[in-house]
């Protein structure tokens, strides 16, 4: 076993680690400000100096890599001197105005310069005045930023958008939307979380809270089907902020939209229709009305209809309150939707649920996308894909009715002309043509290269993922064709199965027995044209223009 020396003790280590990761790993400290766990480094800040025997001058931990045999110190008063200088290059156009600044008891440059020592800037100099910048629901301070890159890498490789870049050098230097003068991106906020500085804020909190009076609650997100935890950021009682856990990644939507909370039109409390105005009451009262509504109904004259993005603890409910009224006659946006797709997936599988985790996508060495927009139908699932990506060395196959904004990362992508993704899975399955002859032998047959084409990537495979999405169900492409595609693939080596739906809680539908449960819409329709039902509760119904639904209904 390889063994690096560290302090005079040896660790063992694994190829492809560095000394900072091998150092973390058995718990050695080395102080650092541009470096991520889940991005390649970039060795910007240079506070992880180290000393490596034969080496003459001090290494970034974060950026050399571990040898079997080398010899390493990372304390002595030498290395200290020099991160000290280089955290004294940093400060030197760091605006010293932490009593304003929204990260002050979060900001890790303050925290490292108290680590440091430093409680004083030892290099005066005039600092950047730019004008703070608003990018939607991001604002950019320039003035603050200490160039570590972490923003453009995590914005590249965690999230697929690549929408940051750095602009000018030197004193100028800064970073800026790498296409117009905003943000094109999926407005995670993952650059947000990882800015160590108060460079990047969230718009909605910035100047309205200091971190140290937040409550912080950790909670399940009600806004993404990929799920995952969030941290709520609670004053006086309401949400101020929110942001991931860790090196976690959360969505637009768990990051902002928790402001509907305090709209002004958010029901807050129940309400009755009286002559064709809303009108507020209490849940006594509302069961009694519903009482009232009830009476002398047969329990086969009630109906319900749900949508899918109301929570499982809803679902549940809505299902008990049929069980007592004594109804069977539950249907669903998802049974619309996806119904007739489940019918044969669940044939083949014998499940309607998804096969696997999102840990097994980030496990994949191959991941296919069919039919799939990611950013808007699962933006937290795309995550996932470029964890493979970029930290797996996953290759991404991509069918879809335009290239999307990750292409870069892509393998392969075909495009379904006109919807039409049963001959863009048959391209899919294409082996390598055969190479053309070239007079030069130098030349390299690009078109030809197997290594870009599936069934040479399949035989290596040992992990595979395959993600279906709105716009292959939507398409009208008969659902056989993805499934052969999965028989292609082998079902030995298929490690996970996901369907795609930008509706936050379809897979609450399917698990709570919303979908393929013996009754449809259309049998709800017939019935309402000839009076056999007479009530329909609505649970979160909003029928959307693709959902199919009977005009009738």
């Amino acid at each position: 076993m390889a063994e690096i020396i560290i302090n005079n003790t040896p660790y063992s280590f694994d190829e492809g680690e560095s000394i900072l990761d091998v150092a973390e790993r058995n718990g050695i400290h080395i102080p650092t400000l541009c470096y991520l766990k889940d991005v390649t480094p970039t060795g910007a800040c240079r506070l992880c100096l180290v000393q490596v025997e034969g080496v003459e001058r001090l290494q970034a931990a974060c950026a050399a890599y571990a040898k079997d045999g080398m010899k390493v110190e990372t304390d002595n008063e030498h290395i200290w001197k020099n991160r000290r200088d280089m955290l004294d290059f940093i400060l030197i156009k760091h605006p010293l105005d932490c009593p304003v600044c929204d990260k002050v008891g979060e900001c890790e440059l303050q925290d490292t310069a108290i680590e440091f020592g430093m409680k004083e800037e030892m290099v005066s100099s005039d600092k950047p005045t730019e004008p703070v910048v608003n990018w939607n629901k991001i604002v950019y301070n320039s003035n603050l930023c200490v160039l570590c890159e972490k923003c453009i890498k995590s914005c590249h490789e965690m999230t697929g958008c690549s929408a940051l870049t750095m602009e000018d050098r030197g004193f100028y230097n800064h970073v800026t939307p790498a296409k117009g003068d905003t943000l094109n991106c999926d407005f995670c906020g993952t650059c947000i979380d990882r800015c160590p500085v108060g460079s990047l804020l969230d718009a909605q909190f910035h100047h309205s809270a200091r971190v140290w009076d937040l409550e912080e609650k950790v909670t399940s997100s009600v806004f993404s089907p990929a799920g995952g935890s969030v941290e709520y950021g609670l004053k006086n009682g309401k949400i101020a902020r929110a942001k991931a856990i860790g090196s976690a990644q959360i969505t637009a939507q768990d990051r902002f939209a928790f402001k509907y909370l305090d709209s002004a039109d958010r029901a807050t409390q129940p309400m009755v229709s009286a002559d064709g105005n809303l009108t507020e009451t209490n849940w006594e009262e509302a069961e009694t009305l519903l009482k009232d509504k009830l009476s002398g109904i047969k329990p086969d004259e009630i109906a319900l209809v749900a949508g899918s993005t109301i929570t499982n603890e809803s679902l549940a409910a809505y299902k008990k309150l049929m069980d007592g009224v004594g109804s069977k006659k539950i249907v669903s946006e998802t049974d619309v939707a996806l119904g007739h797709f489940y019918d044969k997936y669940s044939a083949k599988f014998g499940t309607m649920e998804n096969i696997g985790t999102l840990d097994d996508i980030t496990n994949s060495d191959i991941v296919f996308v069919i039919g799939c927009d990611l950013r808007r139908e699962a933006v937290g699932v795309k995550h996932k894909v470029m964890n493979a990506v970029i930290h797996n060395s996953a290759k991404l196959y991509v069918a879809g009715l335009k290239k999307y904004e990750y292409d870069l990362f892509t393998t392969k992508t075909v495009l379904a002309d006109y919807g039409d993704f049963a001959a863009a899975l048959e391209e899919l399955r294409k082996d390598a043509p055969v190479p053309a002859l070239q007079d030069n032998p130098n030349i390299i047959d690009v078109i030809n290269d197997k290594e870009r084409y599936v069934p040479a990537e399949l035989k290596k495979a040992k992990k595979v993922s395959l993600i279906i999405g709105e716009e292959f169900i939507q398409s009208g492409t008969d659902t056989d064709a993805v499934l052969a595609f999965c028989d292609f693939i082998g079902q030995e080596k298929l490690k996970s199965l996901f369907v795609i739906n930008e509706q936050v809680n379809y897979m609450g539908s399917v698990v709570n027995g919303y979908v393929r449960n013996g009754y449809t819409f259309e049998k709800l329709t017939q019935e309402l044209n000839s009076g056999t039902v007479k009530v329909v509760i609505n649970a979160g119904f909003n029928a959307k223009p693709n959902c199919k639904i009977p005009a009738d209904l």
